[in-house]
């Protein structure tokens, strides 16, 4: 399944591929579409977040703390699950140490105009994004 990722103040938006074939995939595809807070996380580096509440039928599965440019993760978090949109270097750490977590997906095409978007986060503060199918 394709989703589409908009990011508000940066107007950007990118396509992305999720993999069908995760356990956790069906109960994400159900939340769509999604429309919440973006944060800059603190310690990973270039990664951008948003809380997407509880309700996953999740299993750990396909985990790493290196992801790559574009990848789309989610990590158990205190308050549900978090979405993380990986756009440059970066490294799966948090204020406990190293955090793995679940590859769920890729973007297409990792645009200049879009890493400029995700990077106004850290800049200017938190914006809105908004997930839906493609």
């Amino acid at each position: 399944m394709k989703i589409k990722i908009s990011i508000a103040r940066g107007e950007a938006a990118a396509i992305a591929s999720l993999d069908e074939k995760m356990q956790v995939f069906s109960s994400f595809a159900k939340k769509l579409p999604i429309k919440a807070p973006l944060h800059h996380a603190r310690w990973c580096g270039n990664e951008v977040w948003t809380s997407i509440g509880s309700g996953l039928d999740y299993e750990k599965e396909n985990e790493t703390i290196f992801p790559s440019i574009g990848e789309i993760s989610i990590r158990p978090s205190g308050s549900g699950y978090d979405f993380g949109i990986w756009y440059g270097k970066a490294i799966a750490f948090g204020p406990e140490g190293y955090c793995p977590v679940s590859i769920i997906g890729k973007i297409e095409d990792v645009s200049p105009e879009f890493v400029k978007a995700c990077n106004g986060c850290l800049l200017k503060g938190t914006d809105e994004v908004i997930i839906e199918r493609s």
